[in-house]
């Protein structure tokens, strides 16, 4: 092998690893946030708040009803409890304007945008941790939580988030 072709692959391999030990950095925190019930708040590319259940829990509850509609499966009716996004959201000095996007990312990679006028709709985004009248396990445990983003005025729910760990403000 001629030195060009060995030197490619040294920076490759170094550059795997480097790869590598982000994506466990990473990995990591995803875990303890299902493990902790903890939420990362983003705001200008920052981590603004990191937020426990306990915080969760200090807001303003709301219990209502909701209906999961798949293409694929039955109806599902379930009682919910959590908190409205937008009041989490403003405990942490955010204000959400119509214009803003509000990133919502899961441990499993999933993300949804929903706009700051989806959140600032009354009865409509919330992030909920009880279903049911049962706490939601995390994803290890079989569940869909800690918590759960539910946008109410979606018909089918496309834009329910489970195993949500971080919010961010656009």
């Amino acid at each position: 092998m001629n030195r060009t072709v060995l030197w490619v692959i040294a920076v490759l391999g170094v550059l795997v690893m480097g790869l590598a030990y982000f994506n466990i950095q990473g990995g990591a925190k995803r875990w303890s946030s299902q493990q902790d019930a903890t939420l990362f708040i983003i705001a200008n590319g920052e981590e603004v708040a990191t937020v426990t259940f306990d915080d969760v829990r200090s807001l303003e509850q709301h219990r209502f009803g909701a209906t999961l509609r798949s293409s694929d499966a039955q109806e599902q009716q379930h009682t919910y409890q959590g908190i409205l996004l937008s009041d989490l959201l403003m405990e942490h000095d955010l204000n959400v304007r119509a214009e803003d996007q509000v990133i919502v990312r899961a441990a499993d990679g999933y993300t949804v945008t929903v706009t700051g006028e989806d959140v600032l709709q009354e009865d409509n985004v919330y992030l909920v941790y009880e279903k049911n009248g049962e706490r939601m396990r995390s994803r290890e445990a079989g569940g869909s939580g800690p918590y759960q983003l539910i946008v109410r005025k979606d018909d089918f729910g496309q834009r329910w988030n489970k195993h949500v760990m971080e919010i961010e403000m656009k």
